[in-house]
C-alpha cells in the first residue's frame, strides 16, 4: 500500500475520466432516450461497477481486506490527500479564469473531471459494499420525474421505494467537500454507515 508521502507525490497525476460506454458520451443523461437511461444502468450493474472499482483500487494501490468501514477510511485518507493536491479548479487559475472569461460562474475549487470520475468511483465502492451485505437492494433507474436530480440515472434501491440511492451522485459530493475544506476524508465512511443502516430492512 502506498504511504501518505508517495500519495503526495502522486497526486498530479491526473485520475482516470469516468467514460460513458458509446453511444450515450457526450449528452446528459436528461438527453438519453429510456432505452439509454437502461443500457447505462444495465453497463452499471455488470460491466462499470467492478471495472471502475479495480481501477480506482489499483490507483491508490488499496485492496477490499477489511472491514467496509477501513477500506473507506484508508481509501478516504488517501483520496483526500489526491485531491488537495491535484483534482479541482481553483480561483484564480487560469482554467477558472477562461470559464469567467465565458461569463461562466465557477465557486471555488469546483472539480475537474477528474476528481469528479474519483468522487464517482468512491461512491462505486460504497455501492458494491453495499450490495454484498444486503442482497434485497440492487440497481435501477429513475425515470420520472424530468425534474429529479437523478433523472435517467441508476440508484440502488429495495429499501426505500420513493428515495433511493444515488451513490455515484454522494461520493462526487463528499469529493468536492473534500476538495473545499467543507468536510474531511471519513465523508464516504460516513455514507456507507448511514446507507447501511438504511438498507439492513428490505421493504
Amino acid at each position: 500500500m502506498r504511504d501518505s508521502q508517495t500519495m503526495s507525490q502522486i497526486g498530479m497525476r491526473e485520475y482516470p475520466l469516468f467514460k460513458v460506454p458509446d453511444p450515450l458520451g457526450g449528452r446528459s443523461p436528461k438527453e438519453w432516450k429510456p432505452k439509454e437511461a437502461e443500457q447505462f444502468c444495465e453497463w452499471i450493474k455488470t460491466v462499470g461497477m467492478e471495472e471502475r472499482v479495480a481501477g480506482l483500487l489499483e490507483f491508490f494501490g488499496e485492496s477490499m481486506e477489511g472491514a467496509p468501514e477501513e477500506v473507506l477510511e484508508r481509501l478516504g485518507r488517501k483520496a483526500a490527500e489526491t485531491l488537495k493536491e491535484a483534482i479541482y479548479w481553483e480561483e484564480g487559475s487560469d482554467t477558472w479564469k477562461e470559464f469567467v472569461d465565458r461569463g461562466i460562474i465557477v465557486k471555488r475549487k469546483t472539480l475537474t473531471h477528474h476528481g469528479a470520475a474519483l468522487g464517482r468511483d468512491i461512491g462505486l465502492l460504497i455501492a458494491k459494499l453495499l450490495l454484498d451485505l444486503h442482497p434485497h437492494v440492487h440497481w435501477d433507474w429513475v425515470r420520472k420525474p424530468k425534474s429529479d436530480v437523478d433523472y435517467h440515472q441508476p440508484k440502488l434501491v429495495g429499501y426505500d421505494p420513493i428515495h433511493g440511492f444515488a451513490p455515484m451522485r454522494m461520493g462526487m459530493g463528499c469529493a468536492g467537500a473534500v476538495a473545499n475544506s467543507k468536510d474531511d476524508f471519513l465523508c464516504w465512511r460516513r455514507t456507507f454507515e448511514k446507507m447501511n443502516h438504511l438498507m439492513a430492512k428490505p421493504v
